[in-house]
């Protein structure tokens, strides 16, 4: 997996570290080369892992070393998450560009601190990436709206882009999927073939935007426990058809826990059969698996997924548990 900047860690990491008063300090070094020497000036944060929010934050230095004094429960061991972030984003979103272009990252780096441990260590070594050219065409003809690539959860670019796409951070000789938004609520899974160095590949074909000729009102479940609601207010559904091949996008906004573009309205969709996701899409481990789950046809029987038929001219309605839906997702995963 390519690890790629996601917004919500742009938020966290300008917070303050939070912790406990009967924490304990854990310093966790952490050591980041590449195969052309240390990576120095490298904002990198943790998270540990628990039902409160502890992070701290460190630049690594022209050793490309960073120690990050975790906070973790006084004699309990944690599970700590280290992942790039972003202080100042005048600068390093440019810094995280080129990095996540010219390296492959995984989407993040999990340490585990015993309850005993006094230090820890954590050596990254990343590979050099390649980059795929993507031409974006629309009836045989050069596509002229724009496009944003979003692979595994992690934005690559948080402005549009434009046509052709270029795609880095992917790792030689291995096949790679990006997800792109496109149109207002098209998402397109571009599958691209093993590079050994950097390529243009075939022109992905856009669709036209959909006839919005159904309508779908959604209550919405605890979705302020879902960790990207809690910080950015991402409202939204995703609905992906039932064999993966048309993946839709809806931005709305929370009325209670009612999802709705505004207050009483459902959402406008175009008709067809659908598993419902909570959130619009930002490529997290629960949507990209049910979208591969329903492209490889193994979505398991009686998966605790909302699966809707929504027809022209008519209301459907679904009410979603948004950590329940996830935790099933992500569940299936574990179990292989």
């Amino acid at each position: 997996m390519r690890w790629i900047v996601f917004l919500l860690q742009a938020v966290l990491a300008v917070c303050p570290a939070l912790a406990g008063s009967d924490d304990r300090v854990v310093p966790l070094t952490v050591v980041l080369k590449a195969a052309d020497g240390p990576l120095a000036d490298v904002l990198l944060y943790a998270q540990v892992q628990g039902p409160a929010d502890r992070w701290v934050r460190e630049r690594t230095d022209a050793s490309g070393t960073a120690t990050l004094n975790v906070p973790c429960p006084e004699g309990e061991p944690a599970l700590v998450r280290v992942t790039l972030g972003i202080a100042d984003p005048r600068t390093d979103i440019d810094r995280v560009k080129e990095l996540t272009r010219r390296y492959v990252f995984p989407d993040n780096y999990m340490v585990e601190i015993a309850s005993t441990d006094q230090s820890r260590t954590l050596s990254i070594q990343v590979p050099s990436a390649v980059s795929a050219t993507i031409p974006l065409v629309r009836g045989g003809h050069p596509f002229t709206g724009t496009a944003r690539p979003i692979m595994f959860e992690r934005y690559l670019n948080m402005r549009p882009f434009t046509n052709p796409i270029v795609c880095g951070g992917l790792l030689p000789g291995t096949p790679s999927i990006v997800y792109m938004i496109v149109n207002p609520v098209h998402v397109l899974r571009v599958v691209i073939p093993p590079l050994n160095e950097d390529a243009t590949v075939a022109p992905v074909d856009v669709p036209e935007v959909p006839a919005m000729s159904a309508q779908l009102r959604v209550r919405l479940l605890r979705a302020y426990e879902v960790e990207t609601f809690r910080y950015l207010h991402m409202e939204g559904i995703t609905l992906v058809s039932t064999h993966g091949d048309s993946i839709m996008g809806f931005g709305a906004r929370l009325d209670g826990d009612r999802l709705v573009r505004r207050v009483d309205e459902p959402i406008e969709v175009p008709a067809g059969d659908y598993f419902v996701l909570p959130l619009g899409w930002t490529a997290r481990p629960a949507q990209v698996a049910l979208v591969e789950m329903a492209v490889a046809g193994t979505v398991p029987e009686g998966l605790a997924v909302p699966r809707i038929t929504v027809r022209a001219g008519e209301v459907a309605e679904v009410t979603i548990d948004a950590v329940a839906v996830e935790e099933a997702i992500l569940a299936v995963g574990a179990e292989k």
